[in-house]
Parts: C-alpha cells; structure tokens; sequence
C-alpha cells in the first residue's frame, strides 16, 4: 500500500511524455515498466491507479489539442482527422516537455559534474598532501629511531665503561682492604717484635745479673777456699774460668739474637713504610676513580633523559605519521565514493534514451 499510494500522476505524466517522445503508445503497462526503473520510482505501482492517471494524461493533452473528449470506445468517423490532429500535436507537446526536462536533467548533471571534479581535484590535493606528510614523517621517524640507536648504543657504551670503571674500582678497594690487612699484619708482628726483643734484653739483664751474682759468690768462695788448699783452689779458678767463659758465650749468643730482631725489626719498619708509601700513591687514583664514576653516573643519567625525550619524539611523530595515513586513507576512500559516482551517473546516462528519437 505504501508503494501504491508513492504514484503520482507528475512520475506518471513524465512517463507518457518519455514514451511519447519515443514514438510509443503511453499505455498502462508501458507506462508501469517506466515507473519500475532505478532512476524512478523503482516499482510499478497499482494498475488501477497507473490506469487512472494515463486516462487524466491522455485527457489533458485531449484538452490541451481543442479536441472533444473520447467517450466511448469505438472512435466515430467525425472525430479521426481532429484525432490524428490531437495526437500530433499531443507528440509535439510531449516532445517539448521532454526536450525541457532532458536539457534541466543536462545542466543538473554537468552542474553535479563539475561538482564532482572539483571534489576529486579537491580530494587529489588533500591526496598528495596526505601522502607529502605521510612521507615526511616517516622521514623524521626514520631519523628520531636513528638518534634513538645511537643513543642506545652510547648509553650501552657508557654503561659499559662505567661497569669496567666500577669492576676497577672495587678491585682498587679490594687490594686496599688486603693492604691494609698486610700493614696491620706487619705492625702486629712488628709490636710483636718489639715485644720479643723486650723480654730478650729483659732476660739478658737478668741472666747477666744472676751470672754476676754466682761469680761474685763463687770469686767468694774462692777466696775463702784459696788457703784450704792450692789445689782445690786451682780447680775452682779452673771451674770459675770454664764458667766465665760459658757466661760470656751465652751472653754473645744473645747479643747476636737481640742483633737479628732489630734487623726484623727493621725489615718490618721497612715493609710498613713502603705499604704506607703504596697506600698514598693509591689514594689520590681511588679519588680520582670516585670521580670518574661519579661524572659517568651523571652522564648515564643524562643518556636516559636523552633517550626518554626522544622515545616521547618518536611517539609524537608516530602519532603525526598515523593522523596523516588516516586523512590519506579518508581522501582514499573519498575518492573512491566520487569514482562510483561518476561511473553510476555515466551508466545512467548510457541507459537513459536519447531526445533525437522520430516521432510515431
């Protein structure tokens, strides 16, 4: 019903005056297969109602000729010569109406042509620039992933340097703590040397004293005994003799010992000097080690700020390169739509018959 109710006698009227036009007979079903067409209405419609609207048409032109309406069905002899007249002039009319509509059906199209041009050169140049951008892009993205590399590769430069700089400096404190442990080690035997020696000349005071004090006794003795007998006498200067000469090598044999432990001593003080000689001289290169590692650090923090400002770059121009592959994409896709357009139009066009067609 709602198709039916879509025909109207302006789509039918258009119709007979096409079929006019062409040299044909406006009826019913002729009429019904020019409503069915794409570029109409797309359907016949209802016989009664296209029928209605042909019998108005052919009315109208009926009136428009000065002829008298046809009443009946059979056609009398006194009305053929005003029919034949009607018809032609009812073909002219036609011809004229249809000539009209055609000529504005032109100008609509070469209007919607030009339309349609200047949209495709519109949507070409928006096309190169898209592509331009797109291209441009991906040349700056193509540097800033450049620069991110040697970045990268810079920071894996430095980060190597600085793990060699600290494997050097831990190895630095390494050979200063084991220094260290030798120099204490040193200083511990040297006290334990001194301590040594000490107790050596204490004892050597000592044994020198008590060796006095048995040959004060024993000269004592002599002395006493010295009247006794010569004899015994004799062989107590003998025994005094051997014993002196006892004492006195034991007492060399300690000064040779307490000689040997100044020595060590010596040697002792000696290595503690030179450890303390090395400690310096490895002072100032562990500072300047420090310092190294330090402005490496810098450096390295510097490098990751470098390398976090230019991935935030290349996400920026990926982001540009992206915006300028969907405009490229969307003047694509128009282009295409202006495409279908024209081709639909030119189709129509070919089906569409021509004005020049002789009359019935």
């Amino acid at each position: 019903m709602a198709r039916e109710s879509g025909v109207t006698y302006e789509a039918v009227r258009a119709a007979c005056c096409e079929l006019l036009a062409t040299g044909q007979n406006p009826t019913r079903p002729a009429v019904q297969e020019r409503l069915a067409l794409p570029e109409r209405l797309g359907f016949k419609g209802s016989n009664s109602v296209v029928q209605g609207f042909v019998t108005q048409f052919k009315a109208e032109m009926a009136r428009l000729a000065g002829a008298p309406e046809r009443t009946v069905a059979g056609i009398p002899d006194a009305y053929v010569a005003a029919q034949d007249r009607m018809l032609v002039e009812m073909v002219t009319i036609a011809r004229e109406i249809a000539t009209a509509e055609l000529a504005e059906r032109e100008a609509a199209l070469e209007a919607a042509r030009r339309e349609m041009d200047a949209a495709i050169a519109a949507a070409r140049t928006a096309a190169e620039g898209a592509e331009q951008l797109r291209l441009r892009a991906e040349g700056e993205l193509t540097a800033v992933h450049g620069q991110l590399a040697e970045a990268r590769h810079a920071l894996q430069t430095r980060t190597a340097e600085f793990q060699a700089l600290e494997d050097i400096h831990h190895a630095l404190v390494s050979e200063t703590a084991v220094l260290r442990q030798t120099v204490a080690h040193g200083e511990a035997r040297i006290v334990d040397a001194q301590r040594a020696l000490e107790a050596a000349e204490h004892r050597h005071q000592a044994e020198k004293r008590d060796l006095a004090v048995a040959a004060d006794a024993e000269r004592a003795r002599i002395l006493t005994q010295l009247d006794e007998t010569r004899q015994s006498a004799q062989r107590a200067a003998k025994l005094a003799a051997v014993t002196l000469a006892d004492a006195e090598a034991r007492e060399h044999a300690k000064g040779q010992q307490a000689e040997a432990l100044a020595r060590s001593l010596a040697a002792a003080r000696e290595a503690l000097a030179a450890a303390e000689a090395r400690n310096a001289l490895l002072g100032p290169r562990v500072t300047a080690l420090e310092t190294t590692l330090a402005a490496a650090q810098q450096e390295n923090h510097r490098l990751e700020r470098e390398t976090l400002a230019l991935t935030l770059q290349a996400e920026t121009r990926e982001a540009q390169r992206q915006d300028a592959h969907a405009s490229w994409l969307a003047a694509e896709g128009e282009l295409a739509r202006l495409r279908g357009l024209i081709e639909a139009q030119a189709h129509r066009d070919r089906d569409t018959p021509p004005s020049s067609a002789s009359g019935p």
